[in-house]
């Protein structure tokens, strides 16, 4: 039979000590996405025109909340949250496939991004218009007052792509324009922020989206991401005249659509890099890169030193205890020899 390996009090106790410490790591590390060492970032608030209250970029844009403070407006809550004070508070304005219908709230709107009474920032993603399975995004109207300030021509009879999975343009593949590419090779400092630090070549396919000819670009506007045939526009920028702010016009529909797009790795990073690009008076400079953002999915400084550090405990702890049953069975091996010798002396007298 194996011999009984008693463990003494202090043993125990160093070993419950190790399993403690080794628990109260493991929690910490996995709070680690809720802690931020001495981030000093300036804050921008965002107003989301929104078709629902569940769409992915309100789970994209709350993701910062230290550097993106959020109001989100539905047709549900347009009446009571929409009005010009709002709009003085506002840095930058997403437009996720709804606008408020009122023709004077268009124009108030588009008077605080053109430069008439301020130069907000503007993000738009596409709209869904002529589409036979569904309803429109936005009307005529809606169309005739947003697209003077879009870096492309849009008509409001623009089409959609097809959802009809067999067709050849159903998903497209895409890529950077080629200036830019050139531009990331030989001059990475100076490249345009919404390239610098996203890994386009990663991104997925994209589904449902505008057709936005490229050819449509107007004539100050930049081309940024575009299909692999150089065909359509995806994403292209520009700052309107005057004292009016930048633009930046993302044709894929996102809101029920291209959810492989909005689960890729650089998806909440490229919302935080539209959001600072296009806020007025915030320098390119001081937008966080990928590895900087304390929000991105790869490892940050304190996760490193958290794992590191529990690594050595953990190392420590084994080598302690390896250590000790070592010198325990050392012990064990010299001591046995010696009591197989003493066997019992027989009674000569019997």
């Amino acid at each position: 039979m194996g011999r009984k390996v008693n463990i003494s009090k202090k043993n125990l106790a160093i070993l419950l000590i190790g399993i403690v410490g080794f628990t109260v790591f493991v929690a910490v590390l996995f709070s680690v996405p809720s802690i931020t060492i001495n981030r000093q970032h300036e804050q921008a608030n965002v107003v989301l025109f929104a078709k629902s209250e569940d769409s992915s970029l309100i789970t994209s844009l709350q993701i910062d909340s230290e550097a993106i403070n959020l109001t989100v407006i539905t047709k549900d809550t347009i009446n009571t949250k929409f009005n010009e004070d709002l709009l003085n508070h506002t840095d930058v304005i997403i437009i996720d496939r709804y606008l408020p219908t009122n023709t004077n709230d268009l124009h108030l709107l588009r008077g605080y991004i053109n430069g008439t009474n301020s130069s907000l920032g503007l993000v738009c993603y596409g709209g869904l218009k002529n589409d036979p399975s569904e309803a429109d995004d936005f009307n005529d109207e809606q169309i005739n007052i947003l697209e003077p300030l879009l870096p492309a021509s849009i008509t409001p009879d623009y089409n959609v792509s097809s959802s009809d999975t067999s067709d050849d343009e159903y998903k497209i593949q895409i890529a950077m324009h080629n200036e830019l590419q050139d531009q990331l090779s030989t001059d990475r400092q100076n490249a345009n922020v919404l390239v610098k630090y996203i890994s386009w070549t990663s991104s997925p396919l994209i589904s449902k989206r505008m057709l936005v000819p490229s050819t449509a670009l107007k004539t100050s506007a930049t081309g940024i991401i575009e299909s692999i045939d150089g065909k359509y526009s995806i994403l292209s920028e520009w700052t309107l005249a005057g004292n009016g702010g930048t633009v930046i016009l993302l044709t894929l529909l996102i809101d029920g659509y291209n959810n492989p797009f909005v689960v890729w790795p650089y998806f909440n990073y490229l919302m935080y890099v539209s959001v600072f690009h296009t806020k007025a008076d915030f320098s390119d400079n001081a937008i966080e890169s990928f590895a900087e953002w304390p929000y991105s999915p790869i490892p940050h400084l304190l996760e490193i030193i958290m794992w590191f550090s529990m690594i050595g405990v953990l190392w420590v702890i084994t080598i302690y205890w390896f250590l000790k049953f070592r010198k325990r069975s050392i012990s064990d091996r010299t001591t046995e020899p010696f009591e197989a010798q003493k066997e019992p002396t027989q009674d000569l007298s019997e």
